[in-house]
C-alpha cells in the first residue's frame, strides 16, 4: 500500500508528520512489516526521532543551519536557501524506513516522523508505502 499527503509548510523548519504515518499505517492493516516515508523534493527531508520534547527538533534545525547555512556564493545561485536545501537533503536523506510488528512500531515509543522544510514556504507531498511480511 502506498499513500501520498500533502502538507504546506509555512517556513522553513520542522513539521510534525506522526499522527498522518499512524493513520495510514492503521488503514493498512499490515502488522508485521516495513514502512517507508519519503518526500518527493530536493529541499526538504524526513526525519524519525524523538517526539517527547520539542526541543530536540528546534535544536536539530539549529545545528542544521549552522552545519549548512545559506549564503549567497553558492555555484547554484537559485536562490541561497534553495542552494543550501538541496545540501541539506543530500546530507539528511528524504527517507526513512521504519519496522512494524504486531501492529506497532518497534520504537513506537521513542519516535515520531518529522518533514524537515529547507526552503519554505512549499506545497509539499511526502508518501507512506506500507509493506507486509509474509
Amino acid at each position: 500500500m502506498i499513500e501520498m499527503q500533502e502538507i504546506t509548510t509555512k517556513q522553513n523548519g520542522v513539521h510534525n508528520i506522526t499522527a498522518q504515518v499512524k493513520e495510514i499505517v492503521a488503514r493498512s492493516g499490515v502488522k508485521d512489516g516495513i514502512v517507508t516515508v519519503q518526500v518527493p523534493h530536493s529541499t526538504a527531508g524526513v526525519v524519525a526521532t524523538s517526539f517527547y520534547d520539542p526541543k530536540v527538533m528546534e535544536d536539530l534545525m539549529v545545528e542544521v543551519k549552522r552545519l549548512v547555512p545559506s549564503r549567497i556564493n553558492f555555484r547554484h545561485e537559485e536562490a541561497p536557501d534553495d542552494a543550501a536545501g538541496h545540501i541539506k537533503c543530500a546530507l539528511f536523506g528524504s527517507s526513512v524506513t521504519s519496522i512494524l510488528k504486531d501492529g506497532a512500531f518497534v520504537a513506537e515509543d521513542a519516535l515520531g516522523w518529522f518533514l524537515l522544510e529547507y526552503d519554505g514556504p512549499r506545497n509539499r507531498r511526502f508518501y507512506v508505502s506500507v509493506i507486509a511480511d509474509r
